[in-house]
């Protein structure tokens, strides 16, 4: 008899189980991909300069480009670039092969991103031949100084290069490029800094715009420059500024519908369910409702009871989706 009432009440469950898990894994990633923005300030005004040739989107840029159009450009209140790379480090607990990023001193202002303990890069810091300084990754900085606030001014070696931490940089700034260190004179960048599969020095060109200009305007301008001799490396390539988030998250739009689609078919699994589950519920209980209304029971309270019955199962299934997903 036990068996008998348990059996089709675990069904349900797991028919509700399924749906809802269904559901909350899909909000969540339609939430963190397409609805949530970047965590920077004003995220839609930031937009990556790159080339075009043939449909193939080019991010990687010569130096001398960017030195062109930091110093020409009207359409963006601030020019950026950013070389990430690997350096040797030392600190007091030995020698390391780590990622190291150069970047503009002026980098992290566009992207509104603020260092957790310290302070930013100075623009003089930016000039040649000034004191070399380094913002650290909070990882970094709880793997090497246990998270100490101490480790401000403390002394690493980049190449042999003696410099001073400044600051400690959260975590987002790893969504620009995973470097454990960063540092200044991106126009600096030597052969050690080539990074990856790349054969050539180049830099990564982030702009934020002014509230009047659109990626359009911010293309068409850099492409005037680069042609004047801002830098092209190849005539033939026109510009482009693509938005950040498509760079960082480049999502292709059959994706997200189909996230859409998954999150639609879950949500209409889930209320057909509970739907069934109340009509099996009614007809399970047809002779049971029949004696108590003789009894003298009320439609609404045979209903109340009812509705019991199907929002604990809904309470039970939600309790075993939420941690599963």
């Amino acid at each position: 008899m036990l068996l008998s009432r348990i059996g089709p009440f675990a069904w349900k469950a797991c028919l509700l189980v399924t749906g809802l898990t269904l559901n909350f894994l899909s909000f969540s990633l339609i939430d963190s991909l397409v609805l949530r923005p970047l965590p920077y300030d004003q995220p839609d005004r930031l937009f990556v300069l790159g080339t075009s040739d043939r449909g193939e989107f080019e991010k990687y840029l010569p130096p001398r480009l960017y030195e062109g159009l930091s110093a020409q450009m009207k359409t963006t209140e601030a020019v950026g670039a950013f070389s990430p790379g690997i350096m040797q480090v030392r600190t007091g607990n030995g020698d390391r092969t780590l990622n190291v990023v150069h970047a503009s001193h002026n980098l992290l202002g566009i992207l509104g991103i603020h260092p957790i303990y310290g302070r930013g890069f100075a623009a003089d810091e930016d000039k040649s031949g000034a004191p070399v300084v380094v913002l650290i990754s909070k990882h970094f900085w709880e793997q090497e100084y246990g998270g100490n606030p101490n480790a401000l001014n403390a002394k690493v070696s980049l190449n042999g290069a003696e410099a001073t931490i400044v600051g400690v940089l959260p975590e987002s700034a790893a969504l620009i490029a995973p470097g454990e260190l960063w540092t200044t004179k991106v126009g600096e960048i030597g052969e050690v800094q080539r990074f990856m599969f790349r054969s050539t020095v180049s830099v990564e060109i982030i702009v934020r715009t002014r509230d009047w200009a659109t990626g359009l305007d911010v293309a068409a301008e850099a492409g005037r420059i680069a042609a004047e001799g801002g830098g092209a490396s190849d005539a033939n390539k026109s510009m482009l500024a693509k938005p950040l988030s498509k760079i960082l998250w480049p999502l292709p739009p059959f994706a997200i519908w189909a996230l859409y689609a998954v999150t639609i078919f879950a949500s209409a699994t889930t209320a057909w369910n509970l739907s069934v589950s109340l009509l099996n519920e009614c007809l399970r209980r047809n002779a049971e409702f029949g004696i108590r209304m003789a009894l003298g029971a009320s439609v609404w309270q045979l209903l109340r009871g009812m509705a019991k019955s199907v929002v604990g199962l809904a309470f039970v299934s939600v309790a075993i989706a939420a941690p599963i997903s």
